[in-house]
């Protein structure tokens, strides 16, 4: 089947340099050990359920906050957070060129309301996607094969025509496995040739 919509992952191939900049960040503002901060933000069992609205951000930053014993306010962690961010000029570019070609562009990514809104308040970036899934609000985190039904479901398109980046190797050897055309995202111009490998009219 011919590709009809690809999907970004966000952290990596939309935006660039987060998770570097979010941990340098912190560091310098906190003094935190980057230890502590992988510890808390990046691998708790607190940060899987708000990804999975199990608990709120807020429950979240409260929690985290203690953990890492410092003086601060949610408010200011997500300016840190969101300061944290830029986005990715090419990815940008390539969505505006595949759009007018007719293709559909979407976005999968395990992520939690505060860190969407506060992104989407200083980047206005949904727009850029036509069919958008969240984890926080499915209840589901990649790589759970229900995740990647709810992207057929709200897409209306079978897996074979859905191809999905993401900078995980192992999520991608998961969607490999579940018959979506995948494509693991190490730098742009890959990317690019990856997808015209798959038949996309880049």
């Amino acid at each position: 089947m011919d590709v009809k919509l690809i999907v970004f992952d966000l952290d990596g191939v939309y935006f660039l340099d987060s998770h570097s900049n979010f941990k340098k960040n912190m560091q310098e503002r906190f003094d935190l050990s980057l230890e502590d901060i992988v510890k808390v933000y990046f691998s708790s069992e607190k940060m899987s359920k708000v990804k999975k609205n199990k608990i709120t951000s807020e429950e979240f930053w409260n929690w985290a906050i203690k953990e890492w014993n410092i003086n601060t306010t949610r408010e200011e962690l997500l300016e840190i957070l969101v300061s944290s961010y830029k986005v990715n000029d090419k990815a940008i570019e390539l969505i505006k060129k595949l759009k007018e070609k007719g293709y559909k562009i979407g976005v999968c990514t395990n992520n939690f309301e505060d860190r969407i809104d506060i992104l989407e308040k200083k980047f206005n970036f949904l727009k850029d996607f036509d069919t958008v899934v969240l984890s926080y609000k499915e209840g589901i985190l990649k790589p759970d094969k229900r995740i990647y039904d709810r992207l057929c479901e709200l897409s209306g398109l079978d897996k074979e025509e859905i191809v999905v980046s993401d900078d995980d190797s192992w999520l991608v050897d998961t969607l490999d496995n579940l018959g979506f055309k995948a494509i693991l995202y190490k730098d742009f111009d890959q990317f690019q040739d990856d997808l015209i490998k798959l038949g996309v009219d880049v």
